[in-house]
């Protein structure tokens, strides 16, 4: 079967994300599929035959998504997307939508909406919620990375998708087990640097964690205006001296931080998933997360028994969780080592079963 992914981004190594989730959900297809990528933003790019680049990024500012005729007409001058003629096309996020719409149009293909978050939920765009709800109107199959995204989905939308949540990558594994662990005084967050990560929650608390702790934060800055103020709320705080922010890094990088970190910190308050949560897990650091219910990953690790759970979003009982974790060593390596348990659950082969049982049944029906 020839299958078109349509993704914003498709980033083999580095920041967990969107472009990381495409890259796992083409290496789980592309075993048994001819596969193409469709995307603006990549890099260590596969073959040229499996990557064909086209201006996703161009729809941020799309407004009249109702009319689709310039989208159909526009595509069918992208002649090698055309011309692969697939049988299916796949949607990573809200970006993909038109495109993956287009070649519905265009080739009667099947279409499944695999949405990496539901941005009309963290931003409360009406245009990006005309999109998703045309999204999950013309699919054939709609599948959510984690139960908080499956009910957000079934309450904003009505349809009840599909649940798969993605594994942890058998290199970052291998990184895991090989890693020499050199413990220093590090609070790190894995996280675009965007308003919907909320990264101000943990700037606000670190006042009030113990002063021998800094707060590393790695990940791309999509967002520099949100960037200069979070600088400028480190600076207010006086604690801009323990602030880093280090930006996109590779995972040689990345792999050295999870290996130095004391806690990893997941300032948001929605998380579809958590890539990075399920990483710092494998690592057997401990994790602070948000009690909302509305964090993926969440309904994965138990509080106090492989995480702790706390308000995010109150800067007082952030910086407690943060102090007991940091101080309690005993309770840090036995949740740090219980989340890792789990993780290792979450392996690539089951993930590929599950998610090409799901193709196959779209494309017999």
């Amino acid at each position: 079967m020839k299958i078109v992914i349509v993704t914003l981004e498709y980033l083999p190594h580095g920041i967990s994300g969107n472009g990381i989730y495409a890259k796992i959900v083409v290496d789980a297809l592309k075993i048994n599929h001819n596969v193409m990528v469709a995307t603006s933003v990549l890099s260590d790019a596969p073959p040229q035959s499996e990557i064909y680049s086209v201006s996703v990024s161009a729809l941020r500012g799309l407004d009249d998504i109702e009319n689709m005729e310039f989208i159909v007409e526009g595509l069918k001058r992208i002649e090698g997307l055309y011309k692969f003629n697939p049988d299916m096309v796949i949607g990573v996020d809200w970006h993909s939508i038109p495109i993956c719409l287009a070649l519905l149009s265009i080739c009667n293909c099947k279409f499944v909406w695999m949405p990496f978050r539901i941005y009309s939920y963290s931003n409360k765009s009406k245009t990006i919620e005309k999109l998703e709800k045309l999204g999950v109107g013309n699919a054939h199959a709609i599948i959510a990375l984690s139960d908080v995204d499956s009910k957000l989905i079934e309450g904003l939308f009505g349809y009840s998708p599909v649940v798969v949540s993605p594994p942890i990558s058998e290199k970052m594994l291998r990184e895991s087990k090989n890693a020499k662990h050199l413990i220093r005084d590090i609070i790190l967050v894995i996280s675009r640097v965007s308003p919907e990560k909320h990264i101000e929650n943990i700037i606000w608390a670190l006042p009030k964690v113990n002063s021998n702790l800094s707060l590393i934060v790695a990940g791309h800055i999509s967002d520099k205006e949100y960037e200069k103020g979070l600088r400028a709320l480190s600076r207010r705080l006086g604690v801009e001296e323990r602030v880093a922010f280090l930006g996109r890094l590779s995972q040689r990088h990345i792999v050295e931080l999870y290996s130095h970190a004391k806690v990893y910190v997941n300032p948001s308050t929605y998380e579809p998933f958590g890539l990075s949560i399920v990483e710092a897990a494998a690592f057997e650091l401990p994790i602070v997360m948000d009690d909302s219910g509305l964090i993926g990953t969440g309904t994965l690790f138990e509080d106090q028994k492989s995480c702790v759970k706390t308000d995010v979003s109150n800067p007082k009982k952030l910086a407690g969780a943060i102090n007991t974790v940091a101080k309690d060593l005993e309770l840090a390596r036995r949740i740090g080592r219980n989340a890792c348990k789990t993780v290792l659950e979450m392996t690539q082969s089951k993930f590929t079963a599950k998610l090409n049982e799901i193709i196959l049944d779209v494309a017999k029906n």
